[in-house]
């Protein structure tokens, strides 16, 4: 089997944590901002509005074009999950066969303690406490190797959601950053991917 890398978000990005308001720190009237509230209006203000972007970098050794696209940036919105569609497309003539189809959009892939899943594929909800969404039950990671073709100039898009897994306690912090690796395969339709080649796609999630 022959490998390739096709990378995506090429920098690197630690995770991090939230930052708290200092203690008794003081505002422009000489008062203690802890004694006013405002440290926590603060806090509660960061919590409410944080949003992450996307890191890419596209590359042309795959023979499958990746797009990613966040659709709801906000990690503590009470509508909805952060979500993210990813979408695959074959631009060439020739039809494409490839392998996993949840690798190539990458379903299942975790960071810390969260995961992206299919959107509406599984039960989850909002933690009011922790303000992130939380998987209701647990989420079982598909065990079969599932092929896919893609037809020239042909389009298929993914929307996925990030939440917190169902058996994990709740994080003291939330990460800054995600990161996420996975791998597929891509063969031809003659071949029947018997001499398939393999191609590594990596992405990040990034607090803005």
């Amino acid at each position: 089997m022959k490998r390739r890398t096709l990378l995506i978000g090429g920098v690197s990005v630690l995770g991090g944590c939230l930052e708290s308001g200092a203690d008794n720190t003081q505002g422009s009237n000489g008062t203690d901002q802890d004694e006013d509230g405002n440290g926590t209006d603060q806090d509660d203000h960061d919590r409410e509005t944080r949003t992450y972007e996307i890191e890419v970098e596209t590359s042309s050794d795959s023979p499958i074009q990746h797009e990613f696209k966040i659709t709801q940036p906000g990690i503590h919105s009470p509508d909805s999950p952060l979500t993210l569609t990813v979408s695959i497309s074959n631009p060439s003539d020739e039809t494409i066969v490839y392998g996993d189809t949840d690798n190539v959009v990458g379903s299942y892939l975790s960071s810390d303690e969260f995961i992206l899943i299919p959107k509406d594929e599984y039960e989850y909800s909002f933690d009011e406490d922790t303000r992130i969404w939380v998987a209701t039950e647990t989420i079982a990671f598909p065990g079969a190797l599932n092929m896919d073709e893609l037809e020239p100039d042909q389009t298929r898009a993914q929307e996925l959601v990030l939440i917190r897994t169902f058996d994990e306690d709740s994080p003291d912090t939330i990460p800054s950053a995600f990161e996420f690796t996975t791998s597929f395969e891509v063969g031809d339709e003659d071949t029947n991917m018997d001499t398939n080649e393999e191609y590594t796609v990596a992405f990040s999630l990034v607090a803005t």
